[in-house]
């Protein structure tokens, strides 16, 4: 038996794999035998650092420069690099889906339409899905609002396939999909995969003398997704962040999710001539660029807690039971930390200073998440995923000890 899960499972911000990896963790653990192979959406064939192929470089260089073209202009742009792309991509792509026996498109935020990139690629997807009559689910994706006229259309090459389930992260995705999508079975709550990040990567609990983990995001990117403006963006920003941080009595362990720009980003604050005397007295260190999910993933756990902008650092931590804030720039963000009780630590103030950031992170690192919650979040992650596998008519199985050891069908 073996699925296919649809999406970036091998984007260069290694989040998008987290939710692969946690995705294929527990198929493995739901129905014996199963395997997950990933189809990336851009093409790539592996993380960095491996046997791989990228999309587009320099990508923050080409948002600025699609920032500053009217809108018809940037679509247009998009519509001609990306039909090339996916021109010659569209046979591999077929030859995954002759080896597959089911579908899985998710997660990460694949239904949003910035500038067609997703719709682009979806629509291409489920023209080659509704020939194959496979069965395809979506699985705890993010839909975000103000799909354009041709975006929806593409999304729409969807209805043609056959769709027996729509699971979407959060209810503001839920409501996005219903407001646009008309097609499909009605959409259903599927908690992100990532939240079995602890089951999936198991790691050693911090030591009381561990950092606080603050995640590095280059603010170009942030700028062209954000809804609201960003809550602590810049380099500037981050590097009086880390002085307040270290001021308020934490040493500090700058990380980022592994994107190239968000890397620089990083390596632009390590190197800022403020911060010099904190990184001589290891006051302030830097974790490598995480090539690989498990590297992310371990990076957090290293930490007493995290401030972060970066959804899939926020939730690596919750599932090792450590206090993030989360510093807002999509609606995401936000949703995700009320879903599981700590919309109290969030920023979403975009004037918003580097000490009230500081005073937030030691309120949240001053209250932790209870494991009874964190291992219920898991439960209902691992529950939503067998419900997807069912309805896509898979042989769902679970073994606990409180079964006797045996496999049952669920």
């Amino acid at each position: 038996m073996r699925i296919l899960q649809c999406g970036v499972a091998y984007s260069p911000n290694v989040g998008d794999g987290l939710i692969a990896t946690c995705m294929a963790h527990a198929v493995g653990r739901l129905v014996p035998g199963a395997s997950m192979q990933s189809l990336d959406l851009a093409g790539r064939t592996g993380f960095a650092g491996e046997d791989r192929r990228s999309g587009l470089l320099g990508r923050s260089g080409a948002l600025r420069l699609l920032s500053a073209l009217p809108g018809p202009a940037r679509r247009a742009a998009v519509r001609f690099i990306l039909g090339r792309r996916l021109n010659a991509l569209e046979p591999e792509w077929s030859a995954m889906l002759d080896d597959a026996d089911a579908v899985i498109i998710g997660g990460g935020q694949l239904f949003a339409d910035a500038d067609l990139n997703f719709p682009l690629k979806i629509g291409r997807l489920a023209t080659l899905l509704s020939a194959k009559g496979l069965p395809v689910a979506v699985h705890a994706a993010g839909a975000t609002g103000h799909w354009s006229a041709e975006g929806r259309a593409l999304f729409g090459e969807l209805e043609a396939t056959r769709l027996l389930s729509v699971g979407l992260r959060e209810a503001g995705s839920m409501g996005h999909w219903r407001d646009q999508a008309a097609f499909g079975p009605e959409p259903t709550l599927a908690l992100d995969p990532g939240l079995l990040t602890a089951d999936a990567i198991p790691a050693q609990p911090p030591g009381t003398e561990a950092p606080v983990g603050l995640g590095i995001a280059d603010a170009t990117l942030l700028d062209y997704h954000a809804e609201d403006g960003v809550a602590g963006g810049g380099v500037a920003f981050q590097v009086r962040l880390v002085q307040a941080l270290v001021k308020a009595g934490y040493p500090v362990l700058l990380f980022c999710n592994g994107a190239e720009e968000d890397a620089l980003a990083l390596d632009q604050v390590r190197t800022h001539p403020a911060l010099a005397p904190l990184v001589a007295s290891g006051q302030v260190e830097a974790a490598p660029r995480p090539l690989t999910p498990d590297a992310l993933a371990r990076t957090v756990a290293r930490c007493r807690g995290i401030v972060a902008h970066r959804l899939h650092a926020i939730i690596a931590a919750y599932s090792y039971g450590l206090p993030a804030l989360a510093l807002g720039w999509d609606a995401k963000v936000a949703s995700f930390q009320r879903e599981v009780g700590r919309e109290a630590h969030t920023l979403t103030d975009p004037d918003v200073s580097p000490a009230d950031v500081a005073a937030a992170a030691r309120a949240a690192i001053a209250d932790p998440v209870p494991e009874a919650d964190r291992a219920a979040m898991a439960a209902r992650a691992l529950e939503d995923m067998a419900t997807t596998l069912r309805r896509l008519g898979l042989p769902v199985v679970r073994r606990t000890a409180a079964e006797g050891g045996e496999d049952r069908v669920a």
